[in-house]
């Protein structure tokens, strides 16, 4: 009868689409079924709905034939399931939510009230529909925004979703929430007014979902099965999702089970396709260095923000997990916005210990929330604590190594961090015996060297080069804005009546495809030998008689005077790339080229998690860079002369036998005594020989 009545209704709907008013007196009869089905419906819960839900979708999917009639059945619907929907089955909720999908698909319901109706439905304890209304929302504002914003509707849903977002019915809440962040990585709401709210989410009262909005702000992207509730979830569902989990294979079992077998085209196909789908999926949740730049720059007032995310950090008393998202948080809005917090640095270095869980997380926070607005004593009182607790003989070589790296990242965003005696003591682990801590005090030398060789041991700043010799110490809070440009000074100081033009020289060109075309120049090749040597002698002179600030005033002032007066020339602006370079070349000897000098930018970028917790552990050479070293060191010796006569060894000789020659040796050798049987026979024999002895 069902699959009667479904046929009937299917060739009456396509009837009725190619004719509404031939088969108006049809239709008014569904409607009447309708509604007698439905009243039988809420009469008797636990009947079957199989004639009500088919009839309900088919009125849906037909409503735009007679509008007028039908204009009030989409509120119909949303009244229904608002009011009695938690009586009905799942089923038949999942088909009330479909005709409503319908009908707005044919513009029969209003979008507000489609919209508020859906994300009161977030409240239900039904998992399938809230994922339903998930999916259909963020496709349904994305098509909305497809062509150009529509801002009525963004305002209207922004203002609802925040008080969404404060509702007591947690689930309804999270799910707010995971809306609006969908909704703006899909850059539909991308705008100030979407993160601020988020940013609201970050001080709810339930825990989860504020590490929800916590990991926004991180870049974190969570699947919304990760978190969503699953008090409601049919506890053998629960058993067979877990159960299909633990049939997930490893690597390891893809190569045990491909290791036999054919070895065709097609198995090898089969094989990198699921190694390669077992990788992705490790690979997930892997990103931890993302951060959400945008959003942190989208907020408000990120000093009240900063500071009221700090005091729910001090009076949370949840997981460790949840202080760490608080702290990474903290510090990235400290870093980019450069804020100002004290009691945060003090608060950090709670964490600062070898042993303690993520510490390189807590490291990399600490790296982000220094700055150059950071008082000298607060940064270098947090620098002390990293080495009192990882830079000591006590503890192992790759913990000292991850201290350096930190310690390295701190003073390159703000090199007054750290201080004159601690950066010597600091510095001395150069010559330590674990490759690691040799590579990050070299690492924090070569950092020291760009920024402030002043405070280094003499021994440690190496030969000076010219841009080396023009650094100045600043102080704290000094600006270093420059009103010229490096290198002009080298450029020749003419009135513009007697500049002369200046030719552009020949690019180099290269013979390809049959034509001359110019190639890159490497700036680099310009710079010889000779010149370097020459420029490092010459300043040192100069530096003697005028002395070193009056000399880099000189420099400046010309500088300024040939920007201001003159109009450069593309080729005057080579020279000055020319000049850059040289500068920052050093000396030959040091065999260090200018592309490899350490580019260290007090600034706020991300600090990525792998230097810090880099360690040189490797050896020095591979395999086969050992291999040449001892094939090299045989070269001009003689080998030794072995003797013409001598013959082979038995064992070599068995190798070349037929195995029939030598198989009663190896069963042999097989089944004979173990080393615990002969010691127990041996002493049985022993025994019996002691009593054969008369006394």
């Amino acid at each position: 009868m069902s699959n009667n009545l479904t046929l009937n209704l299917a060739q009456l709907q396509n009837k009725i689409k190619r004719d509404p008013p031939g088969f108006r007196d049809e239709y008014e009869s569904q409607v009447h079924r309708f509604k007698t089905s439905l009243e039988l419906q809420q009469l008797y819960p636990e009947n079957d709905h199989t004639t009500l839900s088919e009839t309900m979708i088919f009125l849906a999917s037909t409503a735009h034939c007679y509008k007028e009639d039908m204009k009030n059945y989409g509120n119909e619907l949303a009244q229904l399931i608002e009011t009695s929907g938690h009586s009905f089955s799942s089923k038949l909720r999942q088909d009330i939510v479909k005709s409503l999908m319908l009908l707005r698909g044919k513009q029969m319901i209003e979008d507000k009230v489609l919209f508020e109706l859906f994300f009161k439905l977030f409240r239900m304890k039904d998992k399938k529909i809230r994922e339903t209304v998930h999916k259909f929302i963020v496709n349904d504002v994305k098509r909305i925004n497809l062509k150009s914003k529509n801002h009525a509707v963004n305002k209207s849903l922004q203002n609802f979703m925040y008080t969404m977002l404060q509702d007591q019915d947690v689930t309804a809440s999270f799910k707010s929430l995971q809306v609006t962040e969908d909704l703006y990585r899909k850059n539909v709401w991308n705008d100030e007014k979407t993160v601020n709210v988020i940013a609201a989410a970050c001080f709810h009262g339930h825990q989860k979902i504020q590490s929800r909005a916590l990991n926004f702000f991180l870049g974190n992207d969570q699947k919304s099965e990760d978190h969503d509730s699953d008090d409601d979830e049919d506890p053998d569902e629960r058993r067979q999702r877990e159960k299909n989990e633990l049939k997930l294979p490893t690597a390891r079992d893809i190569m045990v089970r491909f290791q036999t077998g054919k070895k065709g085209a097609k198995n090898k196909r089969k094989k990198k396709k699921m190694m390669a789908r077992i990788a992705k999926k490790s690979n997930k949740g892997q990103n931890r260095d993302a951060i959400n730049f945008t959003a942190i720059d989208m907020l408000h007032d990120p000093q009240s923000f900063a500071e009221k995310l700090f005091k729910q950090l001090e009076s949370t008393n949840g997981d460790f997990a949840l202080k760490l998202l608080h702290i990474r948080v903290i510090a990235r809005v400290i870093g980019v916005h450069k804020l100002v917090i004290y009691n945060f640095y003090p608060y950090l270095q709670r964490f600062l210990n070898p042993s303690q869980r993520d510490v390189t997380l807590v490291l990399q926070a600490a790296a982000h929330a220094t700055h150059d607005l950071v008082p000298p004593e607060v940064c270098e009182e947090m620098v002390r604590c990293i080495s009192n607790q990882f830079i000591t003989e006590r503890n192992s070589g790759e913990v000292m190594a991850v201290g350096l790296n930190s310690v390295r990242e701190v003073a390159a965003r703000n090199p007054l961090a750290i201080g004159d005696d601690l950066l010597q003591d600091l510095t001395q682990y150069k010559k330590h015996i674990d490759r690691g801590v040799k590579a990050g005090a070299k690492g924090l030398i070569t950092l020291y060297r760009q920024e402030a060789p002043m405070l280094l041991a003499k021994k440690d700043r190496g030969k000076p080069n010219e841009h080396q010799r023009q650094i100045v110490p600043y102080s704290y809070g000094q600006s270093k804005a420059l009103d010229f440009i490096p290198g002009a000074e080298t450029l020749p100081l003419r009135g513009p009546e007697e500049e002369e033009e200046v030719m552009e020289e020949d690019k180099p060109t290269e013979w390809v495809d049959g034509e001359w075309q110019d190639v890159e120049h490497d700036i680099e090749q310009d710079i010889e030998k000779e010149e370097i040597e020459k420029r490092t002698e010459t300043e040192a002179k100069l530096e003697e008689k005028v002395g070193r600030e009056e000399l880099l005033k000189m420099k400046q002032e010309k500088a300024k005077n040939v920007l201001t007066t003159r109009v450069l020339t593309d080729a005057e602006f080579q020279k000055i790339k020319i000049e850059q370079a040289t500068q920052k070349a050093v000396d030959i000897h040091r065999k260090v080229t200018p592309s490899s000098l350490l580019s260290a930018e007090n600034s706020s970028n991300l600090v990525e998690l792998k230097k810090i917790e880099q360690v040189a552990s490797r050896r020095a050479h591979s395999k086969e860079d050992r291999l040449a070293t001892v094939l090299a060191g045989r070269e001009g010796r003689e080998k030794q002369k072995l003797n013409p006569y001598a013959s082979s060894t038995n064992k070599d000789k068995r190798k070349q036998k037929p195995f029939q020659m030598v198989m009663h040796k190896v069963a042999k050798k097989q089944t004979g005594r173990s080393y615990t049987q002969k010691k127990k026979a041996l002493q049985e024999s022993l025994k019996k020989q002691l009593k054969s002895y008369k006394h």
